[in-house]
């Protein structure tokens, strides 16, 4: 995929770097640094587009890169250059390569931002920038904190089901790892760095080659929280069982809400079992049921961007005062007291859709548990989770190539 192509679809996704980097750009033209003649090379890195539908952008990968892949590198430059090249050197200072850099429209991306396209090579190698400055004399320079990247055959990733971390609230990450290398078992964990509870602690999974697994874990950030934390990291690792084997971690950083929600209880339809993904032409409606706890409706969604397409109130009266669903969190019957219930109605079609794009299909059907999120009418977030079954990749294709042959 070419780069140019790929920032025109993708245009909108520049605007928060745009707001730092032109504060930045400013304060360093305040203290004249860009009056020297070459440029201050401010950053290079490997970047890829992330985030949720309709707010994603171009963000550091999560881990080290992987043998033999394309990547799309990201320079920032303060000051003015001229024939910009991207230089990979092995860990003796050795050229590997130099590929021309590119340099966006201006109304895409901020002045001194160039993309290049690479393929990740086989030996840890460092990135450096080549060119001409103002007065045309050459010039090749590093990052002040540049580091070098070690390629792995293993990759992970980790995939939030939302985007910030509230204390002492159950939240569910999935890991997911991709083995380009040789069958292998990997021993799969996720820690915090403020520390709290998740489950499992570990677990160990086999794959082979181009093969992906994904593994989830419930996470719940401590109650007693530091005041002024502002950012929680998580760490996935995937170390391979073997002695002396490739191994790979996943960092990702999320905020710290300023209001923390409370549980959104919701449950599927009776008889639904969430099996979602058996058919990506289904006509009928996902329903799922929440206990109206001053719910705002304007506000409901799934999976964090799909909105139902039907909401029914039904009074308590409709209702034994023993009728229940399934909490989200074990398998007692939660009763809604003393409040009515909202019917949703979701597509499903677009939900799946949703799904895809936001953690992709893996080589096996899974189990995954889905965020509906609301506030109350008071403005407090509320968030709860559905279990839904996402088939396998060659599962959806077959059937969307049946489909399509009818």
């Amino acid at each position: 995929m070419k780069v140019l192509s790929k920032l025109t679809s993708y245009r909108n996704a520049f605007h928060i770097s745009i707001m730092m980097w032109s504060v930045l750009t400013f304060l360093t033209i305040g203290l004249g640094s860009v009056l020297a003649a070459a440029p201050e090379i401010y950053d290079i890195k490997i970047v890829e587009m992330v985030g949720r539908p309709g707010h994603q952008g171009l963000f550091s990968i999560q881990g080290q890169p992987i043998e033999g892949a394309n990547a799309i590198v990201q320079a920032r430059l303060i000051g003015a250059a001229n024939n910009v090249d991207l230089l990979l050197r092995d860990g003796g200072g050795n050229l590997l390569s130099t590929i021309p850099m590119i340099v966006p429209p201006a109304d895409k991306v901020v002045p001194g931002t160039y993309f290049a396209d690479i393929v990740i090579p086989k030996v840890p190698f460092t990135m450096s920038i080549s060119g001409d400055d103002s007065t045309g004399n050459s010039f090749e320079g590093l990052p002040s904190q540049s580091s070098s990247n070690t390629p792995q055959t293993v990759e992970v990733r980790i995939l939030p089901t939302v985007f910030d971390i509230p204390p002492g609230f159950p939240l569910y990450f999935t890991v997911r790892v991709t083995n380009f290398g040789l069958p292998d078992t990997f021993k799969v964990s996720l820690t915090s760095d403020v520390g709290g509870t998740l489950q499992p602690i570990s677990k160990n999974i086999q794959l082979g080659t181009n093969q992906t697994a994904d593994i989830q874990f419930r996470y719940i950030a401590p109650t007693t929280l530091g005041t002024g934390l502002t950012y929680i990291t998580l760490t996935a690792t995937a170390s391979s069982t073997l002695p002396n084997g490739t191994s790979n971690q996943a960092i990702l950083k999320l905020e710290t809400p300023t209001k923390p929600p409370i549980n959104l209880t919701a449950w599927l339809n009776s008889g639904e079992q969430g099996m979602l993904g058996h058919d990506r032409n289904r006509r009928s409606p996902l329903i799922v049921w929440t206990c109206n706890d001053q719910i705002n409706k304007q506000t409901i969604s799934l999976a964090n961007d799909v909105l139902p397409i039907k909401v029914t109130t039904l009074p308590k009266s409709k209702f034994s005062d023993d009728y229940s669903g399934r909490d989200e969190f074990s398998s007692k019957p939660t009763s809604c007291v003393g409040s009515s219930r909202l019917k949703l109605e979701f597509n499903a079609a677009n939900l799946i859709a949703s799904l895809v794009e936001s953690i992709g299909l893996t080589s096996e059907s899974r189990l995954t548990q889905v965020p509906i999120t609301a506030y109350r009418t008071d403005g407090t977030p509320m968030i709860g989770y559905i279990p839904l079954v996402l088939d396998k990749q060659e599962k959806i294709e077959s059937d969307e190539a049946k489909h399509a042959n009818k």
